[in-house]
């Protein structure tokens, strides 16, 4: 009895030491376990940014290019577009808040880039900030803190086309945020247009001064917002129209009218079976050239004293810069003023339109200092008419 309970109680103990994982029990086996250790040594992880070289800027567009950034371990990140004109000025467009692995675009602004550049230099500056401070590379490829890379400026679209086959060119606009053909001029000549091979171009002119029709209250303004020729190079006549789609409007509209216009020589009539074709989202138009010549377009805005109401009635002094000038006052012409007075009616400041749109107060005085911070009243006399628009608007510090 005594030796029972004596094995009984190494059973006990046994089972305890199990449990507790003191003791390791092991069945029988052919298997044989391994453990296998390493040492993985993290380093930094380099930011990344990726950017396809724009090879070719139409004059007239804008340099706008597609980024992509992958911050890594950095923590931040901040864009600079710096571009060359002609004369070897630098300008910067800064984007800040770049965000991670998410493309963003940024560009040159409009009426940038123009005819009297033949090239543009540029590249792009991308700061991330780290734990061991700024860390700064540049793109695209050949980019460097000593090397700019090079667009060609294309104020001029030559191509050879033959009549008798039919044919289709495309150039680049310079625009990477217009996917797909929106990107993309193109000139189709249609089989039996003309005959054998000549050299078709299409040229963006200059001639986009704005040219009115009535002013004032319920009238239409028609403003010129973009000018093209479309010749064959050799031949006064084609037998079959000429398309051309998405050409770069040289000024941005938003109005819902438009027409297309044919200089017969003498004057300027209207372009009968154009097929023009406006597209707002993208700033582009299309058209169909039945005559060799030169074309344009007229935006028609119907136009009555809310027009001329700037949109933005309060402004905050510390958010005036390059992309929040201030006041904008719309559609005024050479000629038209605004007057701006304080509530005790006494002047502030006068402007005098000269004909660009929009025309501005960035909030200063005649004599250059800052306005105070209040409420103002606004005068838009208008040269043609005689109308007088007043309102109100708040200057904020």
């Amino acid at each position: 009895m005594e030796r029972v309970f004596k094995n009984f109680s190494i059973l006990i103990v046994s089972a305890l030491l199990v449990s507790l994982g003191l003791v390791n029990v092991y069945a029988a086996s052919t298997e044989t376990v391994k453990t296998i250790t390493s040492e993985v040594n993290f380093t930094f992880i380099d930011p990344i940014v990726e950017h396809e070289q724009i090879e070719t800027v139409l004059a007239g567009g804008i340099l706008n290019a597609k980024v992509l950034a992958n911050f890594g371990e950095a923590s931040a990140a901040n864009a600079v577009l710096e571009y060359k004109l002609d004369s070897g000025e630098v300008v910067e467009v800064t984007k800040d808040a770049v965000p991670n692995k998410r493309a963003f675009y940024i560009g040159t602004e409009k009426g940038a880039i123009t005819k009297d550049n033949q090239i543009i230099e540029y590249r792009i500056k991308v700061t991330f900030a780290t734990e061991d401070g700024d860390y700064i590379l540049y793109t695209p490829v050949d980019a460097s803190s000593e090397t700019f890379v090079t667009a060609n400026v294309v104020s001029v679209i030559e191509e050879t086309i033959n009549g008798s086959e039919g044919g289709q060119k495309k150039v680049f606009c310079g625009d990477q945020s217009k996917e797909g053909d929106n990107g993309y001029v193109t000139v189709t000549v249609p089989a039996g247009a003309y005959s054998g091979e000549h050299k078709v171009t299409v040229n963006f002119l200059d001639d986009t001064d704005s040219s009115s029709q009535g002013s004032g209250s319920g009238s239409t303004r028609e403003n010129v917002i973009s000018t093209a020729s479309v010749e064959v190079e050799g031949l006064s006549e084609i037998e079959s129209p000429i398309q051309i789609k998405n050409l770069p409007l040289q000024n941005e509209t938003s109005a819902n009218k438009f027409s297309m216009q044919y200089e017969n020589g003498f004057d300027w009539e209207t372009a009968a079976g154009a097929n023009l074709s406006v597209d707002k989202t993208n700033q582009i138009y299309s058209f169909v050239a039945a005559k060799l010549g030169a074309y344009r377009v007229i935006e028609s805005i119907n136009l009555n004293n809310s027009s001329y109401r700037p949109d933005n009635r309060i402004v905050v002094k510390g958010k005036i810069g390059s992309t929040y000038p201030g006041f904008e006052f719309k559609y005024l012409q050479q000629g038209d003023s605004i007057t701006i007075y304080n509530l005790k009616g006494r002047k502030v400041r006068k402007i005098s339109a000269d004909g660009s749109d929009p025309t501005i107060w960035d909030g200063r005085k005649d004599n250059g200092d800052w306005a105070e911070s209040g409420t103002y009243i606004y005068q838009i006399k208008l040269k043609s008419g005689g109308d007088v628009i007043s309102g109100t608007i708040a200057f904020v510090w």
